[in-house]
């Protein structure tokens, strides 16, 4: 989790205003994850914190 800091409200306000545009454009997508899969990236991930998913998907689909 990332905190931000602004110099006005203005500025905050500003940055809400855009982020809530972007999650709504992508958002439906990021909101598709099922739990069980998510669960399985979640211990790769702690198996190998330093390796990029897409890598790895593509290091094994290149070896098999």
């Amino acid at each position: 989790m990332r905190t931000r800091f602004f110099a006005t409200e203005k500025e905050r306000d500003k940055f809400i205003r855009v982020f809530q545009r972007e999650i709504k454009w992508e958002g439906s997508s990021i909101f598709k994850f099922e739990t069980h899969k998510l669960r399985r990236w979640q211990i790769a991930d702690s198996m190998l914190p330093d390796v990029d998913p897409v890598e790895l998907a593509e290091f094994w689909i290149s070896h098999h």
